[in-house]
């Protein structure tokens, strides 16, 4: 059971590093980059990034870390290790929480982008960059703590 507790365990805090590194590179790259071209640009590509994220990979590895943080977790309980536990279902609580935003708020504002059918490509864009970028970088910090949680967990485990 140990072996497999570490091999969760290990994916767990490496899906939430992709995670946050994806988010990390949207609030810091990708949509400063698209700020910098012209609006129609702009939201075409957004628009072609929204739907090309939507991938077997990328969705498995997005849903999947809940599933492997409390898994860990349990796990972890299972073996009386209490404070390693705690770290793995706070990373995973965390986590949660960016789940939520994202399906709440920015899959939301996606959609509308998608759907807008306005030529004022300046005035979609202005509409919709601040907004998302807000929220991403609000995803990016709580992915930051959910990796760091991860971390205290596997340092705390006395495997």
């Amino acid at each position: 059971m140990t072996t497999l507790t570490i091999i969760v365990a290990l994916l767990t805090t490496v899906q939430l590093a992709g995670v946050y590194g994806l988010f990390f590179t949207f609030s810091n790259s990708v949509l400063p980059g698209l700020d910098a071209i012209d609006p129609e640009q702009a939201v075409r590509a957004m628009r072609s990034i929204n739907i090309k994220i939507v991938n077997p990979l990328f969705m498995l590895h997005f849903l999947v870390t809940l599933v492997t943080g409390a898994a860990t977790g349990l796990m972890l309980m299972a073996q009386s290790e209490t404070g390693p536990a705690i770290y793995f279902f706070a990373a995973t609580g965390v986590y949660l929480i960016v789940f939520m935003i994202t399906g709440s708020q920015n899959i939301p504002l996606n959609n509308a982008l998608e759907k807008n059918t306005s030529t004022d490509y300046r005035q979609v864009w202005a509409e919709f960059s601040p907004k998302w970028l807000r929220l991403n970088h609000v995803r990016t910090f709580l992915c930051l703590v959910s990796v760091v949680l991860a971390g205290l967990g596997l340092f705390t485990w006395n495997t």
